[in-house]
């Protein structure tokens, strides 16, 4: 399987990017993976860099400027994608607590939102169904309702 990504813009930089100068780098090296936007975006083999073409122009931009999320491969019970930083909800599993879909030891899991009795994991296979995610919804990590 080809890795695929979604991108988190932590800063603001691209949204409001209108000219740059064009990036020196090589289209072989590069993997894609798009913003949340759906701008097509490159990072570099060493996930060091992050790159932007629009419009003729291209910028490069350093990787701790954005949250890069991993797709898990899977897709929850309603057949969409399950990525790293996803909020899920199944309620046949941790009493009903939400989880989040995280990465950790080569492996992707959940892992319950607000859950009394230390951090327990299980594979994101169980995960149920995607209510969200991290960064566009930080209400759902907060205390169960």
């Amino acid at each position: 399987m080809i890795p695929k990504f979604r991108v988190w813009d932590k800063k603001g930089l691209i949204e409001g990017l209108f000219k740059c100068d064009e990036p020196d780098f090589n289209e072989e090296d590069l993997t894609p993976c798009y913003l949340i936007n759906s701008k097509e975006i490159f990072i570099n083999q060493d996930f060091t860099r992050l790159s932007f073409l629009a419009e003729g122009m291209g910028c490069e931009f350093d990787i701790n400027d954005f949250d890069i999320e991993q797709f898990t491969g899977l897709t929850d019970c309603k057949g969409k994608e399950i990525y790293e930083g996803d909020i899920l909800f199944n309620p046949d599993i941790f009493k009903g607590h939400k989880t989040r879909v995280i990465y950790d030891q080569g492996c992707f899991s959940i892992v319950p939102i607000n859950f009394s009795g230390g951090e327990p994991r299980l594979s994101v296979k169980y995960g149920g169904e995607v209510i969200g995610n991290i960064h566009e919804n930080p209400e759902l990590l907060s205390e169960e309702e």
